[in-house]
């Protein structure tokens, strides 16, 4: 005998002479669950149709217990579901920078461009309007009332030499171009 058998007893079965051997057994317990179960399941689902969907349902609408007819129907109620985020609204500004960039190019970056930076503004990049200088920001992006370029540009402060001013067109496409800003 193997020492793996030792424990257990050595039982031989006659299949050779068409006699089965015996069917492996189920745990007692295991056996119970199942029973339990299945008996569960069934009695659960008999008593839900018999009360909802079954002569139960009238005698519970005896005593004003009122089932909705929706619900008395076993549908699927669906689950709520979140609308999806917006998606991102990107806007094309009304003026392109390129067009406006020319116009500061001529007018004000003598005085706010890369060599000189009266009162710390550049006016060279959208980003750097935006920081603005010593004052404060110096564009509100879609604002041109709130934005200090405007103001002063519109007032006739800037720029300062009356050679170099703004003429109306392009006072005009400087505002179109803040308030198509986003």
């Amino acid at each position: 005998m193997k020492p793996s058998e030792a424990g257990r007893p050595n039982r031989v079965y006659p299949v050779a002479r068409g006699v089965a051997p015996p069917p492996r057994r189920t745990p007692f317990l295991t056996r119970q669950f199942i029973v339990v179960g299945l008996t569960g399941l069934v009695l659960s689902t008999c008593l839900g149709w018999f009360i909802f969907q079954g002569p139960g349902a009238a005698w519970l609408r005896r005593f004003n217990f009122h089932i909705p007819e929706a619900e008395a129907k076993s549908v699927p109620v669906p689950l709520p579901v979140a609308p999806p985020p917006p998606a991102p609204v990107v806007v094309a500004p009304a003026v392109p920078f390129s067009e406006v960039e020319k116009v500061l190019e001529a007018k004000c970056l003598k005085c706010h461009g890369a060599m000189k930076q009266k009162g710390g503004l550049d006016l060279r990049t959208i980003d750097a309007m935006i920081r603005g200088g010593d004052s404060g920001p110096s564009l509100v992006p879609g604002k041109p009332d709130e934005s200090a370029i405007w103001e002063s540009i519109r007032d006739g402060t800037m720029p300062p030499e009356k050679s170099k001013r703004l003429n109306d067109a392009e006072k005009e496409l400087i505002r179109k171009w803040i308030e198509g800003l986003r």
